[in-house]
Formats: structure tokens, C-alpha cells, sequence
């Protein structure tokens, strides 16, 4: 295991108020292995509640407030249909809207480069970000404003604090976070 990764379980230790002894750190493969380890620490079984469902909510009623849809957005719905992924002043409204930061994904090229904006790399498909997903990146960009550490009653609650802590540890675009990443192979962490 790597300095980074240390560093990484170090301030998931501290978030969740726990200690990850080192041999269970070190079968810490992919950010779902760190949301399992922990939910086990702090006997954490429901995946949901309700979490997950406020922020889709807080999220549609943004949207139609900014005059960006006039329905509900099904949780599969395709976000960047409805938002310009390249319109700053959206996000900023969205935001202004939701009481939150809203990030904007950084995108690619049809050649694989990334757009003049964002010069890095991304290994997703901003196009295929649902409104699920989207809620999902919002929750852990904002975990320590709508996650309460003390309070923590679902796995979903977890991954969100896990990918926001991720995401900021690494200096990483939090599409690019999901549980299944391997945090040294997908996420290039030593």
C-alpha cells in the first residue's frame, strides 16, 4: 500500500471516527472494499434511507425553479440533455438554487482528448451521466454539508462521504468516482 492510500484511509478514519487496522486496510482494493469496511465498522446494514431520494428531490425542484425542465426528471433520465454540460452559468444557478456546489464534468472530445477548459484526461462519458448519477456526484461533492458523521444510518450515506473525500484527497473529477473503481488501477493511487 502506497503513501496516498494511507493518506486516503487516514481521512476516511478521521471522517467516520474510526480505525481501520492495517491488515483490513490492506485487502482495500476498490471504494466499494473501504464502504464495506466501514459500514461493518459502525454496523451499518440499510443501504438507503432516504438520503439518496432527498437529493433527486432537492435536485428536480432546482431544475424546474431554474426553468430548465418543467417535469420531474426520472432517475435514469440523461442530465446532459437538460443541462449544458459546457454552461458554467447553469451550474452556477443550479447551485445558487440547491444551496450547494454543483460540478461541472469535465468532457472529452470526439477524438478522446479532453475539452480546451479541463486539460486532464477523463475515462467517462459525461453524455451517458443520469439524473441519478448527477444527485449522486452532488451528495458527495457536498458530503460534509448534508452528511452528518455522527448520524450516518445507510451504506448510500457512506459511498457518498467515501467519493467526496475521494475525490477531494486525490484532487480527482468526481464523475470519475464510482465504488467499483479499483482506487490503485482506476484511479492511478500508489
Amino acid at each position: 500500500m502506497g503513501t496516498d492510500t494511507v493518506e486516503l484511509i487516514h481521512e476516511y478514519e478521521k471522517y467516520f471516527n474510526i480505525h481501520i487496522p492495517n491488515e483490513e486496510a490492506a485487502r482495500i482494493d476498490t471504494l466499494q472494499d473501504a464502504i464495506d469496511c466501514i459500514a461493518r465498522q459502525l454496523k451499518i446494514e440499510e443501504e438507503e434511507t432516504g438520503t439518496r431520494e432527498f437529493m433527486h428531490t432537492r435536485l428536480n425542484t432546482a431544475l424546474i425553479e431554474t426553468g430548465r425542465t418543467t417535469a420531474q426528471l426520472t432517475p435514469r433520465a440523461p442530465i446532459f440533455d437538460i443541462i449544458p454540460a459546457d454552461d458554467r452559468n447553469c451550474f452556477d444557478m443550479l447551485a445558487n438554487k440547491m444551496g450547494l456546489s454543483v460540478p461541472q464534468p469535465s468532457r472529452k472530445t470526439d477524438d478522446g482528448l479532453s475539452d480546451k477548459f479541463i486539460p486532464k484526461k477523463v475515462n467517462y462519458d459525461y453524455r451517458l451521466v443520469t439524473a441519478a448519477r448527477f444527485a449522486d456526484v452532488i451528495c458527495a461533492e457536498n458530503f460534509r454539508k448534508v452528511i452528518d458523521p455522527h448520524t450516518i444510518n445507510s451504506r448510500y450515506e457512506i459511498a457518498a462521504a467515501i467519493m467526496g473525500i475521494t475525490s477531494q484527497v486525490l484532487g480527482i473529477d468526481p464523475y470519475e468516482i464510482t465504488p467499483q473503481k479499483s482506487i490503485a488501477k482506476d484511479l492511478k493511487v500508489d
